[in-house]
């Protein structure tokens, strides 16, 4: 079974990098294969999200680079897409707006820093960026995480017959609904599919993730959950939809298990990284250069950077570091309130 699990994954990845991975492109303006990028000596990866939940996929991205040895140098910059300091996506008022604002923020990004591929690592913005006007003209590949996601909680339903999935999301993730309708889109039947909305809990993981308010949330929206999973479903398939989970996977295994529930954790975060890396192409160069960069427009608190660097610092201490000492960019990309 375990073999099994392993080719369907690799299954899924391949066609994540064949057609569901990459986001919004548009026909007029077809983005290069990622193949083109694997080939590459040199790579430059943004990464964004509206916070620093994906600051995982980076950690990730910098260990991976330095033990596969696949590129002579990987340049990652991460860009944080958050406006202004509390004010987060699911903080605007309409569709509309949040696409407009990503937009925008996406077109600072690259403008900037001239990346060769972007990395959505954010479920809110890859469910917002096809309605951006950015998405039409974009010539690079752009991937989200939310197909990565979907793979997975349908790779482990098929494994697991009796087993239930529940997708833990922002508010704007879950009522957008695309996790749950890409499922259903891949045979999965309704009744085991449960949308858990998760308010706060993102903002209260990136200050403090360990703490009482952050671990009250997820007791919260676990309890909440479980009470609308069908009778006799005792495996749990609990899928991190929203990048700031991942750092707080453990807390949410013990609610179940404070629930009577026997909870696996789907952690995208994880495979987002792998995108980069093609079969047979590792340790091409003995000694790979991998840099990390941190920019934001809005103001981190204190008390967000040594939350985060703390947790990335044992695997990923170039992330952890770039975090403590990041850039404040007011000009990373236009922003006017309305």
């Amino acid at each position: 079974m375990r073999v099994l699990g392993q080719i369907l994954n690799r299954f899924f990845l391949l066609a994540s990098l064949a057609t569901v991975g990459l986001v919004g492109a548009a026909p007029a303006t077809p983005a290069p294969p990622l193949e083109r990028l694997q080939a590459r000596q040199h790579l430059k990866v943004l990464v964004t999200d509206s916070g620093l939940g994906g600051l995982s996929v980076c950690g990730d991205l910098e260990r991976k680079a330095l033990a596969r040895k696949a590129f002579e140098s990987v340049e990652i910059v991460f860009c944080n897409a958050l406006p202004e300091a509390n004010l987060g996506y699911n903080n605007l008022d309409t569709p509309q707006r949040k696409a407009r604002v990503f937009s925008d923020a996406l077109g600072g990004m690259v403008k900037w820093y001239e990346p060769d591929i972007v990395l959505i690592a954010c479920n809110t913005l890859s469910v917002v960026y096809p309605d951006t006007d950015i998405s039409r003209t974009l010539k690079m590949p752009v991937v989200g995480i939310v197909d990565l996601g979907v793979d997975m909680i349908v790779g482990q339903l098929h494994e697991q017959p009796a087993s239930c999935a529940v997708i833990f999301g922002t508010e704007t993730t879950i009522s957008a609904g695309t996790h749950r309708t890409k499922c259903l889109a891949k045979g999965i039947d309704s009744a085991r599919i449960i949308n858990q909305p998760c308010a706060d809990l993102a903002a209260e993981i990136q200050t403090n993730p360990g703490g009482e308010a952050a671990g009250n949330l997820i007791d919260l929206y676990v309890e909440e959950a479980v009470s609308h999973l069908p009778k006799g479903s005792n495996c749990v398939i609990a899928a991190m939809c929203c990048t700031h989970y991942g750092y707080c996977a453990d807390r949410f295994t013990q609610a179940f298990a404070a629930a009577g529930r026997k909870a696996e954790i789907v952690n995208p975060n994880a495979k987002m990284a792998d995108l980069l890396f093609a079969p047979g192409m590792d340790h091409r160069f003995a000694a790979p250069s991998v840099s990390v960069k941190v920019v934001s427009r809005a103001l981190l608190s204190p008390e967000e950077t040594r939350a985060i660097s703390a947790l990335l610092e044992k695997d990923s201490p170039k992330t952890a570091a770039a975090l403590r000492q990041y850039e404040r960019k007011a000009d990373l990309f236009p922003f006017r309130r309305e």
